[in-house]
């Protein structure tokens, strides 16, 4: 009995990057067929994909016609049929065949197993699909093995460094084919190689499209073949796993430089209406890390990588425990204790000269990916030795388990059977430069649209001029509102500022009245360090070039200050410059300005969490400012919120002092020295807020504006604080909102 062998999904090309010299799989494997291909009791048969001319060189040379004119040359030169030219008939009588030199070979030249032929590759012996069936296995129901057990299991033993016997998981043919048809090409030279491979590829004209390697595009498959549940997780339901206040987090392990990332933001942006809801961890070695410059078709500043111990100072070897025990750490308490909803892999090193045994090489470095994946996913979602870990479960255990067993031995044949065809595809190319594939237009087309990727190419970011990018992003009219600086708060224009506290939140401010121009106002974004501000005092509207150590998307303009955080307590305590963010019009192109404040908060208190790089000390703390309601002032403006405390760098004096919240509960508490507070306004001019009592509920009427409330000095916001009878102090403001309530 024979089995034809099904060629593989998609022939991989290859990039420049680490992330694509493995191949990845899932446990749920896809297969057009769910039985096993493979009879033990019967040989197999891989039928050859190509035919040769040759074969039928005597037939058609019988039917070769020559022109008169040739035949009359000939019969003068002596020329009768069968026979050759010469004195003696001794001249060759088949025609001269076509060169089948290749490239700059020297004449002669042959490489085994790939001599020139004329070849006609059989198409049908391909399985090209664009959508791909999924075979999922199904949970166990058997209780977990002890932590003792599991111990007792793992065996060592020398180091293995061939695998031709490894056919305990797979048909034994599979794996000879599998060998044999890599080997073929061991002497052709690398361009060759590439050459045919891309010719033969019908996926090959997909390319990178307008990411920075084709590894996005792998990503973007398999999302899809997931029904995207890797950048989409949703429950049984259909709800989201992502709520709504929280970014979608995820790891990029042994990842560089970043094809992964770069298509798992880009895909969080277009599935969020244009706003990037997502933070990213990258983990991978420094010596080859993230090319976040290349990230053009996503935000690169939402990405933050790490490297283990020392952080940004680390190696990234993730075959050092205490990298992946201080990367899981790191992990976990950016993400409030809860971990990532996605972890990728796609580790790779060179295994030239030994490509048939590269995953016996690879896999320490499975293991290493699997085990951070166990330590940072959230729940529902060098040579010392020469001895190995051979074996970590018995083969008898998984044998026991003839479903898993099965699923196993199913998924290495079916993936076998496919790669060697595919070698076998090309091996034919290599053979014969005349073939190509007449699919790769019409894939192209089909892949883009099951991807839901746009058919654009690759475009640096557009550089702009800082006037002209504002002119861009924000419409003349709120220009002109900007302009209008809010007043300041006090005893004499209470009354006609605040009709009613409902119309207003308000804000700690860290930053004198008398601020520099970069220290409080508008700040430009226009990708990374280029950052420019505006202060609103400035009525030419001149927005200056800041020397930025933070780092801010494109096509972003938010309003914030610049203040200094103390942390810790008495000597311990430091100072860390911060910058906190007060109110968001466009967050790396999304436009928030239509939005009520509330709404524009919360989408601002994500953009900074993404933003913000706890690895990083040499870049500014990003930070989302508390926002307070006016009516409940007399609750938030006491201690601890607002004390006296002694601070370093006082001389030993008590100072008034903000206590901000704690981001987690292992960091230390933080403080800033506060200057006033800034009124918000929540409702459209000319209307304002009011409370019915025989409703019990709010309602709009009309006026007001924003203000600020400087806590100069005088000023009393506490009560042991001494009063300036001409100031306004939080007493009064307390009875003035009494009143309009």
């Amino acid at each position: 009995m024979n089995y034809r062998i099904e060629p593989h999904e998609k022939l991989c090309s290859e990039d420049d990057s680490d992330e694509e010299r493995n191949d990845s799989s899932s446990l749920g494997f896809t297969n057009s067929k769910r039985k096993s291909l493979i009879d033990d009791n019967h040989e197999i048969s891989f039928e050859t994909s190509f035919q040769s001319e040759d074969n039928s060189k005597e037939e058609n040379e019988e039917q070769i016609a020559f022109s008169s004119k040739a035949q009359k040359i000939m019969m003068n030169m002596g020329y009768e049929k069968g026979k050759g030219l010469g004195k003696f008939k001794q001249g060759i009588v088949a025609p001269i065949l076509a060169s089948n030199q290749r490239g700059r070979r020297g004449l002669g030249f042959i490489i085994e197993g790939l001599e020139p032929k004329n070849l006609k590759w059989d198409k049908s012996k391909e399985h090209i699909v664009v959508k791909e069936e999924v075979f999922w296995l199904p949970q166990s129901d058997d209780p977990s093995p002890d932590f003792q057990t599991l111990l007792s299991w793992v065996k060592e033993g020398a180091k293995k460094l061939d695998i031709s016997d490894e056919i305990k998981f797979c048909h034994p043919k599979v794996l000879q084919q599998i060998l044999s048809s890599k080997s073929v090409f061991d002497n052709l030279p690398d361009k060759e190689l590439f050459k045919a491979r891309s010719r033969s590829n019908p996926f090959e004209t997909l390319g990178k499209l307008f990411f920075q390697n084709r590894a996005a595009l792998k990503m973007a498959n398999l999302d899809a073949v997931f029904d995207f549940m890797f950048t989409c997780p949703v429950d049984e339901n259909g709800r989201s796993l992502v709520g709504p206040d929280e970014l979608f987090y995820f790891a990029d392990v042994c990842a560089a430089p970043g094809g992964f990332s770069e298509y798992v933001l880009w895909k969080r942006k277009n599935v969020s209406n244009g706003f990037c809801d997502a933070k990213g961890f990258g983990f991978t070695l420094k010596e080859n890390d993230f090319k976040l410059h290349d990230f053009f078709a996503a935000p690169a500043e939402f990405f933050e990588p790490h490297y283990g111990i020392n952080g940004n100072q680390g190696d990234g070897n993730i075959y050092v425990p205490s990298n992946i025990s201080n990367f899981r750490s790191f992990v976990l308490k950016n993400t409030g204790g809860k971990g990532v909803h996605l972890m990728m892999a796609d580790g790779g090193f060179s295994v030239e000269g030994e490509e048939n045994i590269q995953e016996i090489l690879s896999k320490q470095l499975y293991l290493c990916q699997f085990l951070v994946a166990l330590g940072i996913v959230r729940a529902e979602f060098e040579k010392t030795s020469k001895k190995d870990v051979v074996e970590i479960v018995p083969l008898e255990v998984l044998q026991e388990d003839e479903e898993f067993y099965q699923y196993i031995c199913d998924s290495n044949n079916v993936f076998g059977e496919r790669q060697v065809v595919g070698l076998q595809k090309i091996k034919a190319f290599c053979q014969d430069p005349s073939l190509f594939e007449d699919q790769q237009a019409t894939l192209r087309k089909d892949c883009l649209s099951f991807w839901q990727l746009p058919d654009r190419s690759r475009v640096a970011p557009e550089r702009k001029d800082p006037k002209i990018k504002v002119n861009d992003l924000l419409s003349p009219a709120l220009l002109e509102k900007l302009v209008n600086v809010p007043q300041d708060l006090n005893i004499n224009n209470l009354a006609n500022k605040i009709h009613s506290p409902y119309d207003f939140r308000f804000v700690f401010l860290a930053s004198p009245k008398e601020s520099t121009v970069k220290e409080r106002g508008f700040f430009l974004g226009l990708g990374g360090p280029n950052i420019f501000i505006w202060n609103e005092k400035d009525d030419k509207r001149n927005w200056h070039r800041m020397d930025a150590n933070f780092n801010f998307p494109p096509d972003t303009i938010v309003y914030g200050e610049i203040v200094l955080e103390l942390r810790g307590e008495l000597k311990a305590q430091r100072r860390v410059r911060s910058v906190h963010l007060i109110d968001g019009l466009v967050l790396n192109g999304f436009d928030v300005t239509n939005m009520h404040l509330v709404e524009r908060h919360n989408y601002l208190k994500k953009f900074a969490m993404a933003l913000n790089k706890e690895s990083r000390n040499d870049l500014c703390t990003i930070r989302c400012k508390n926002l307070y309601k006016l009516e409940d002032i007399e609750s938030v403006v006491k201690p601890p919120l607002i004390d006296w405390r002694v601070m370093k760098g006082a001389n030993g004096a008590a100072r008034r002092v903000y206590r901000e919240a704690e981001a987690y509960e292992d960091e230390p508490v933080r403080y800033t020295i506060p200057s006033g507070i800034m009124l918000l306004k929540i409702t459209q001019d000319p209307w304002m807020m009011a409370y019915s009592k025989s409703q019990k509920r709010k309602y709009c009427t009309s006026y007001c504006e924003g203000a600020f409330w400087w806590w100069n000095k005088g000023v009393q916001v506490l009560q042991i604080e001494s009063s300036d009878p001409n100031q306004l102090h939080l007493k009064s403001l307390i009875e003035h909102i009494g009143e309009t309530k």
